[in-house]
C-alpha cells in the first residue's frame, strides 16, 4: 500500500511531503473501502503524529466499529480523550493537514509520540522503534572524537538538527574545524532541499570522493555525522565505524529508564 510506505518514511525521515502523500493515498482507500481497518489505523496514526487529535479519534472509532475487541485502541482513546463520534468522518482539509505536517518537519519531531500509538496497529515495528530511539548525545560526542583519532581519519563532526556543532575532531592533514562543519552543513542542506523539491526521500547516508579525501555522511535521529578520511581507510570500513558508534549511543526510552 502506497500510503503505508509513505507513513513509514514519515516516521523515519520526518519529511512533510511523505505525510501529505500518505494522507492523500489513505483517504482514497477509505473512500473506496470504508471498512478498511488498516487505512483508518494509518490515518489515525498520521493525525496523531501531527497533533490532529480529533481526527485521530474519529478514525480510531472507525477501527473499533470493525474490531470492537481492540483493547489497546480503547486504552489509547482513553489516554487522549474519548470525544464523540456520530458515525461520520469529516477530516481536516488537505491544506490544513499539510500545514501541520510542515510544522512537524520544521520542528524536527512529532507532536504525538510514535511509541504510544497502539501496537496492534503497528504496520512496521522497526520504523516505530527507530522513530522513538533516544540518542545519548554525550556518548556520541565522545565516540566522534575517538573516531577522529583513527589512522586515516582527517576530520569528524557531529551536528544537531540546527547545524550546531556538538562534537568535532581535526588533524593537521584535514580541513579546519570550521570549514569541515560548513561543508557538512552545506551538503546536508542541499540534500534536504533536493528531497523536498523532487520528493525523493531524505538523506540517510552519502559517500563522496574529493581531492581533499573521501567523505562519509550519516543521518540518524535528525543528527548528522560527517567523516573525512584517506588511506588506509576505505568507505566500507568508515561506514562500519559510524554505524557502530551510533548503535552504541541509541536506546529506547525503556532502556534509558533502566540505565
Amino acid at each position: 500500500m502506497q500510503g503505508e510506505i509513505r507513513v513509514e518514511r514519515f516516521l523515519r525521515d520526518v519529511v512533510a511531503q511523505d505525510a501529505v502523500h500518505a494522507e492523500h493515498a489513505l483517504r482514497r482507500v477509505v473512500q473506496i473501502n470504508s471498512g478498511s481497518v488498516k487505512a483508518h489505523a494509518l490515518l489515525a496514526e498520521l493525525y496523531h503524529l501531527v497533533g490532529a487529535v480529533a481526527d485521530c479519534r474519529r478514525h480510531l472509532h472507525r477501527v473499533l466499529a470493525e474490531k470492537p475487541d481492540a483493547d489497546d485502541v480503547q486504552a489509547f482513546l482513553a489516554r487522549i480523550g474519548e470525544g464523540t463520534w456520530d458515525g461520520e468522518l469529516e477530516d481536516l482539509t488537505s491544506d490544513a493537514f499539510a500545514t501541520l505536517a510542515r510544522a512537524v518537519e520544521e520542528a524536527g519531531d512529532f507532536v504525538g509520540a510514535p511509541e504510544v500509538f497502539p501496537d496492534l496497529l503497528c504496520h512496521d515495528a522497526d520504523a516505530r522503534r527507530r522513530a522513538r530511539l533516544h540518542v545519548d548525545i554525550d556518548g556520541l560526542s565522545r565516540d566522534i572524537a575517538r573516531v577522529g583519532q583513527t589512522a586515516g581519519v582527517r576530520n569528524t563532526v557531529l551536528l544537531d538538527r540546527d547545524g550546531k556543532v556538538l562534537a568535532e575532531h581535526a588533524d593537521d592533514a584535514g580541513l579546519s574545524r570550521r570549514d569541515f562543519a560548513h561543508v557538512i552543513r552545506q551538503l546536508r542542506s542541499t540534500a534536504d532541499d533536493t528531497s523536498r523539491r523532487m520528493d525523493a526521500g531524505a538523506l540517510v547516508r552519502a559517500e563522496i570522493e574529493s581531492p581533499a579525501g573521501d567523505l562519509t555522511i550519516v543521518r540518524v535521529q535528525r543528527l548528522t555525522v560527517g567523516a573525512l578520511y584517506s588511506e588506509p581507510l576505505r568507505a566500507d570500513s568508515v561506514w562500519e565505524l559510524l554505524q557502530d558508534l551510533t548503535a552504541r549511543n541509541l536506546s529506547t526510552p525503556t532502556e534509558v529508564a533502566h540505565a
